[in-house]
């Protein structure tokens, strides 16, 4: 039972891509950033109220500090609110009523800082960091210059104010309790790559090295069909945590056959969307964020994991495939 579980989680989404993109080529299904918005406030509130509240669930069970609301995963909802983020900005953007915006960003804002985990914030630092580059390139393009002061004045007022809000939020907290349980004192600390392993990828690389172990002294059966989930270590009884890198994941536990299985048609879609792109002169603003959320789809599914593995999560990537290459296509 739990091997059929993970196996009907994990083909959730290559399943989910071939039948909805099928629907999508007979019927033409209305995704728009309307809903993506809709989808994202949802989710905000049902963590921002249980904040408080005081009613939510604790993202980690010791230590750290920060809260999931309602929710039960913190990876997942993590992943969800920061790949439907870039979307959220632009249709905030095309909204008249700059109050509305402010209060929605703000109450935003809280709640990811709210959260304790990397990858929403640091999904706004890419978006913003994406964002900025944009802007100049338009700028200088435009030779408008005056306009380049006013950005450099804004990113520096950005930049100080965050020194000064930061260390004050739940994600700067655990990031101390982290590195004080890891007895990190200076930079040079860095330099031991478990130090790295430990603090960036929370032992990612370490269970990477284990499975692969196991895999490389699996059989051939289980080298083209996956080892899967219930593996434990050749030598050592004790149960392999799951990498939660996706890509990974997804080879040791399904093996060769399995990965193609599930990459083709994934790899498919995603290399007409490129072909599209390369094609366009310029991204206008609504497909260059569109592009920037299937950035972080990519960029997340191997760092943090838990975004094309997780039906929650990867039928949101399916919707934002679907409409970039909707937009792409026309």
């Amino acid at each position: 039972s739990f091997e059929i579980t993970n196996f009907l989680r994990t083909f959730y989404f290559p399943i989910c891509l071939v039948c909805i993109f099928n629907i999508y080529s007979i019927k033409k299904i209305n995704i728009d950033e309307k809903l993506f918005f809709y989808i994202f406030i949802t989710y905000i509130l049902l963590m921002f109220i249980p904040i408080i509240t005081n009613t939510g669930f604790n993202s980690y069970a010791y230590s750290k500090e920060g809260t999931t609301g309602w929710f039960n995963s913190t990876n997942e909802i993590g992943g969800i609110v920061s790949i439907l983020l870039p979307i959220v900005i632009y249709y905030l953007y095309s909204k008249k009523n700059k109050i509305l915006i402010l209060i929605i960003s703000l109450v935003s804002l809280f709640t990811l800082f709210k959260m304790g985990t990397k990858v929403p914030v640091l999904s706004v630092g890419i978006i913003l960091l994406l964002l900025l580059i944009r802007y100049v390139i338009k700028t200088i393009k435009d030779k408008k210059i005056k306009q380049l002061g006013i950005i450099f004045v804004l990113f520096i007022s950005v930049v100080v104010s965050s020194f000064i809000v930061i260390p004050k939020t739940t994600f700067y907290k655990n990031i101390m309790i982290h590195l004080n349980f890891l007895k990190v004192d200076e930079i040079s600390d860095f330099a031991d790559t478990r130090i790295i392993d430990k603090f960036v990828f929370s032992d990612r690389i370490s269970y990477y090295d284990k499975t692969k172990d196991n895999y490389l002294k699996s059989t051939m059966y289980e080298k083209l069909n996956g080892i899967g989930y219930t593996e434990y270590y050749f030598d050592n009884p004790e149960y392999i945590k799951m990498i939660e890198m996706d890509y990974f994941d997804i080879f040791f536990r399904h093996g060769i056959l399995g990965f193609t299985i599930f990459f083709v048609p994934y790899i498919y879609i995603v290399i007409l969307i490129f072909k599209k792109i390369i094609k366009l002169k310029e991204l206008d603003l609504k497909k260059y964020l569109l592009f920037i959320s299937l950035i972080l789809i990519l960029i997340l599914s191997l760092f943090s994991g838990h975004i094309i593995v997780a039906p929650s999560v990867s039928l949101i990537c399916i919707f934002i495939l679907l409409n970039l290459y909707n937009e792409v296509k026309e």
